[in-house]
């Protein structure tokens, strides 16, 4: 389950798509993202290596380089 908060988010970002002309469906948007990936994605744009992030999870490799 999605935070509320980060659905909120998620939400706005696809209202003002859709003001734009962009083709996209709100609700499936929304349901797009992956919470769980929010940890690995912080320590990536943070500067952790692929090593390191790689140690800290769980997640499959291949869902990662996704």
């Amino acid at each position: 389950m999605m935070p509320i908060r980060f659905q909120e988010y998620a939400r706005r970002i696809a209202k003002l798509s859709i003001e734009c002309k962009l083709d996209i469906i709100e609700d499936k948007y929304v349901e797009s993202f992956n919470p769980g990936m929010m940890d690995v994605v912080f320590q990536w744009v943070n500067g952790s290596s692929f090593a390191e992030v790689v140690k800290n999870t769980d997640i499959f490799e291949a869902v990662k380089i996704q």
